[in-house]
């Protein structure tokens, strides 16, 4: 996987994530078109770069205070 299609998936899974509602991995492979694997392989990195939270609820989008 090149890093193009790492931007481009990880758009998608940026598009089906949301600041205030928490979603399950399923709910995002589902909403994204991709797998739960390739989700949550994204999902960890995000996490490392802090532009998600991760929770008991599942997953949302990091709220940017600047």
């Amino acid at each position: 996987m090149d890093s193009r299609s790492r931007t481009d998936d990880a758009s998608r899974v940026t598009d089906a994530l949301s600041v205030r509602v928490w979603r399950g991995a399923d709910d995002l492979a589902r909403r994204s078109g991709m797998t739960r694997q390739q989700v949550e392989a994204l999902l960890g990195v995000m996490l490392l770069e802090e532009r998600v939270e991760h929770g008991e609820r599942g997953w949302r989008l990091r709220f940017a205070t600047s």
